[in-house]
């Protein structure tokens, strides 16, 4: 949707006169790790979780949460090690491009979609809306969204912050300056004290 993209660039713009600088990084590493949610066996994970308390092949669940969790049976043990040795990998690459990097700045999701599209495909669209924070706790971020622009049909979009664990002081401050009228109703910052530097 190009309305979402020209919003997002402005984003970037505005960050930037906060005193950033705007660089391109290469995604990939943080779209297979997300993707990995989704298509791997941490499937089986959220199976494993929710199974001690429901009977998910006769509980009381929506279908397309049935469907998603029935996929759990396809992986194996070694599909989980095998997995999980690529994720590490994914997070070492990631880890290095925060040596670089204080902040990611992201769409919170690439456009939204109405109710009656979500019904119509909910597992396609349901991916697409976290495209760029599904692999958010996979490798370890932190996180915070705040709201950047509303576009022509009146539907509000966000931008997401990321940065390593333990960094949240980086992202609120950064969230802070963007929002600075709502700093008392988001957070207390005193809660999140910065690092020594």
């Amino acid at each position: 949707m190009p309305e979402c993209d020209d919003l997002y660039r402005q984003a970037c713009t505005k960050l930037s006169g906060l005193g950033g600088q705007a660089r391109n990084i290469d995604f990939a590493p943080f779209a297979e790790a997300g993707e990995m949610l989704f298509s791997g066996p941490w499937i089986a994970e959220r199976h494993a979780a929710i199974s001690k308390l429901l009977n998910i092949d006769h509980g009381d669940l929506l279908d397309v949460i049935r469907n998603v969790l029935s996929g759990a049976a396809r992986f194996s043990a070694t599909d989980a090690f095998a997995a999980q040795h690529r994720l590490w990998k994914l997070r070492r690459q990631i880890q290095t491009l925060f040596e670089e990097i204080d902040v990611l700045v992201v769409p919170t999701a690439p456009r939204p979609f109405t109710i009656a599209e979500m019904m119509e495909d909910p597992i396609t669209l349901n991916n697409r809306l976290g495209y760029y924070s599904y692999f958010a706790n996979l490798v370890d971020l932190c996180a915070v969204s705040v709201p950047n622009a509303t576009l022509g049909n009146g539907m509000p979009m966000g931008i997401t912050l990321l940065a390593p664990a333990w960094r949240d002081h980086v992202v609120l401050d950064l969230a802070e300056r963007w929002l600075p009228d709502a700093k008392a109703r988001l957070f207390d910052l005193k809660e999140y004290p910065k690092a020594a530097s």
